[in-house]
């Protein structure tokens, strides 16, 4: 049985488990200066039933004001997982209840921003590999002093920072948060 979730974005069609099948996209949420075929878009609000974005869900989207994930999704890339590969985000939020982040989830995306949980539940960063990450959010508790110049180097926990630089992560900044 398949589930239609409408929003300003467009509608969002499920399985009865809330596996994402298929995404249309409402014509007033394109972007006016794209060519007609182009997967840039407004904004991505994807609704609180969908539970799984399978591999290539998004993969080489440009969303240009607004994306939020909803704290219904439990799995986030099948397989290699490359559900926003390529893509161009604006600011980014993991929520706390998400179990799986696929294998290359946001590899070679732009992300403006990154705001991840607070719980490390993914110790290594091969789902940002080739990323290019404006601000970084993470939790204080990964923050372990350090004389070093380079705030990057702060960052403590399952060596998480060695993963983000073997993955070739750029990062611009990075903050805090309790």
């Amino acid at each position: 049985m398949t589930k239609k979730l409408v929003n300003d974005c467009g509608t969002f069609l499920t399985d009865s488990s809330g596996v994402l099948l298929d995404f249309i996209r409402d014509e007033r949420n394109a972007d006016p200066d794209a060519p007609d075929d182009s997967a840039r878009m407004l904004e991505l609000i994807i609704p609180e039933g969908v539970k799984v974005l399978g591999e290539d869900a998004f993969r080489g989207c440009a969303v240009l004001r607004s994306f939020s994930l909803p704290r219904s999704l439990l799995i986030l890339g099948t397989g290699y997982g490359c559900a926003f590969a390529g893509s161009q985000l604006p600011d980014v939020t993991i929520p706390d209840t998400l179990d799986t982040l696929g294998i290359f989830a946001f590899g070679c995306s732009a992300i403006r921003s990154l705001h991840l949980p607070r719980e490390e539940k993914w110790p290594y960063a091969r789902q940002f590999k080739g990323a290019s990450i404006g601000t970084l959010y993470l939790a204080s508790r990964y923050r372990v002093e350090s004389d070093r110049a380079d705030p990057a180097m702060h960052i403590g926990g399952a060596g998480y920072l060695r993963s983000l630089n073997c993955n070739n992560v750029r990062i611009g900044a990075i903050e805090w948060y309790d």
